[in-house]
């Protein structure tokens, strides 16, 4: 199959590979597309701290399951109300008090670089409410201003992760397949995969905000 592999910092190439095998406790996917995360970029341009190469690029997919491990099972989960801060044009935190009658949300995941997200997100917590950061901050933004005051009178928890579970997987699959989620509108460019590069350029540049590679 082809695939991008990197081989090292600042050097990718485009080449054919083995289907990998299907194990029992794995689910083996035909990926149909996969779109450009900025930790991909991260790899390509400074590597990563789990990283070891060659490492084949790609971990937001979309495809077809033509084999399932016999250990794999299914759950099933929903989830309840998206606010999307594009839509509405306005303050996400002003959107939040609205919709929960100024008393705030019980838990917080930033889940993207922007680094104002963490600010605004202890601002939408209720009292003795919890907020997991869930990404990193780019390069140069890591030192993000926090209202200590907030924190300590609304006994606000602070937690640190890094990745998810496969439940959390599985959720967001589920809000998603059943068009919970309209995601559709952040896909703004698709390219093939020997324009990868492109897609890396496009996404350094905040040129699109979601590339997909067909």
């Amino acid at each position: 199959m082809k695939a991008a592999v990197l081989k090292g910092i600042g050097d990718l190439e485009i080449e054919d590979i083995d289907i990998p095998s299907c194990n029992h406790a794995d689910i083996l996917i035909k990926v149909e597309s996969c779109a450009i995360c900025k930790t991909d970029v991260k790899m390509f341009h400074a590597g990563h701290r789990d990283l070891k190469l060659p490492r084949v690029l790609g971990h937001e997919v979309a495809g077809t399951i033509v084999e399932v491990g016999k250990e794999v099972a299914e759950k099933n989960h929903l989830a309840d109300v998206i606010i999307d801060s594009c839509d509405i044009g306005s303050d996400p935190v002003e959107a939040i008090r609205e919709e929960t009658n100024s008393s705030g949300v019980d838990v917080v995941i930033p889940a993207c670089s922007a680094p104002e997200v963490p600010v605004q997100g202890i601002k939408m917590l209720n009292k003795r409410g919890r907020i997991i950061f869930s990404s990193g901050l780019p390069y140069g933004h890591e030192n993000v201003p926090l209202d200590h005051n907030q924190i300590h009178y609304k006994e606000i928890q602070i937690f640190g992760a890094y990745g998810c579970t496969s439940e959390q997987n599985r959720e967001a699959v589920r809000m998603l397949s059943t068009g919970r989620l309209n995601v559709k509108y952040l896909i703004t460019h698709r390219i093939s995969l020997d324009e990868l590069i492109i897609g890396f350029e496009m996404v350094d540049t905040h040129d699109a905000m979601e590339v997909v590679v067909k």
